[in-house]
């Protein structure tokens, strides 16, 4: 959201930071809509965690990964279900 107010030499100064090459005015342009174009993405922007993007793929493909395709991940209550289970047996 900050490149929407920066001045065109501080973008072009924070783009060369990241870039590492002077950007152009389309990059420079493209730049400024970014924070707009993200806000506006259908179904809304999904920031999760690196453990719920897995999951997300993992149902997305279970096949690939080898995995019956409506599983269910483990909370803290299923999975001190099992061990004790398990200790039983």
């Amino acid at each position: 959201s900050e490149w929407t107010a920066l001045g065109d030499i501080e973008l072009a100064a924070s783009i060369e930071a990241l870039d590492g090459r002077q950007p152009d005015r389309e990059t420079m342009r493209r730049a400024r809509r970014l924070f707009g174009e993200a806000l506006e993405t259908p179904g809304g922007l999904k920031i999760q965690t690196i453990h719920a993007f897995c999951e997300s793929v993992l149902h997305q493909f279970p096949l690939e990964a080898n995995i019956p395709a409506h599983f269910e991940m483990l909370d803290p209550q299923m999975e001190a279900s099992l061990f004790a289970a398990a200790r039983r047996d």
